[in-house]
């Protein structure tokens, strides 16, 4: 586990990401359709990791509180200057107290060793109310994305192994396939995404920014040829990468 090294160059790859694919309206799109109408009551909303908050402003008019959960300081001056309760961690402890009608953790348990993960998820399942729901957000071991990451990192963290800490935990949950598509007009647009994905995503054993010369040279070339290879019929670039969704929810 690492932390970018730049702040402005996470900034600047979130919104990378954002300008290049539909993958905030569609979990907006299931939360709105598909969760909030199981929820009893929606008195709290806590978001885990948010980033640059496309998702929790269009959730958080659902709900009477929206607790962010956010590591980041430029984010979470964001959040203080739109009235939201800001707690400054990687993700809510026992001693929080919270207590929610809905916890959304997207692309966050990368930032958590493996390791650690039963104990999160066991805090975050146990901070929902009777009725509430958690939605937890992975990249999926399949497709030319998830072999990709193996090349770099055969023990990269993905929706896989934490399937196995669900079964560990004999935890009820459901999951949901989820496609997210990227497109870009150049290769180099495209291998600017892999890069950034490829370090936000703890996929890379260590940040790109420490490799070797050798290393650099080879990984450049690694991501400049798989960039190429996603050329479509029309000549701009397209990136397919496979998400599990999974819900929990709390017995009444």
């Amino acid at each position: 586990m690492y932390e970018l090294k730049a702040k402005q160059d996470h900034l600047y790859g979130l919104q990378l990401l954002n300008d290049h694919s539909g993958y905030a309206t569609g979990i907006i799109h299931q939360i709105k359709h598909h969760i909030l109408p199981l929820l009893s009551q929606k008195n709290i909303f806590i978001d885990i990791g948010p980033g640059p908050g496309i998702i929790t402003r269009a959730i958080s008019k659902f709900f009477q509180q929206t607790i962010v959960v956010e590591p980041l300081p430029d984010f979470q001056a964001y959040y203080q200057s739109l009235g939201m309760t800001v707690i400054k961690a990687p993700y809510p402890s026992p001693s929080a107290h919270l207590s929610a009608d809905f916890i959304l953790a997207a692309h966050m348990l990368y930032h958590i060793p493996r390791a650690e993960w039963r104990i999160v998820v066991k805090q975050m399942f146990q901070q929902l109310k009777p009725g509430g729901i958690l939605m937890i957000v992975l990249s999926a071991p399949r497709g030319s994305w998830h072999d990709l990451c193996l090349q770099l990192n055969p023990d990269y963290p993905h929706a896989g192994y934490f399937s196995d800490c669900l079964d560990k935990l004999h935890l009820p949950f459901t999951t949901q396939k989820s496609t997210v598509i990227y497109t870009t007009q150049s290769s180099d647009e495209m291998a600017e995404i892999c890069r950034y994905v490829l370090n936000k995503d703890c996929i890379l054993t260590q940040p790109s920014s420490d490799f070797s010369e050798d290393e650099a040279a080879a990984f450049d070339t690694l991501i400049t040829n798989f960039s190429q290879s996603l050329e479509t019929m029309r000549h701009n670039y397209h990136l397919r990468q496979e998400d599990d969704w999974f819900f929990l929810q709390k017995p009444e």
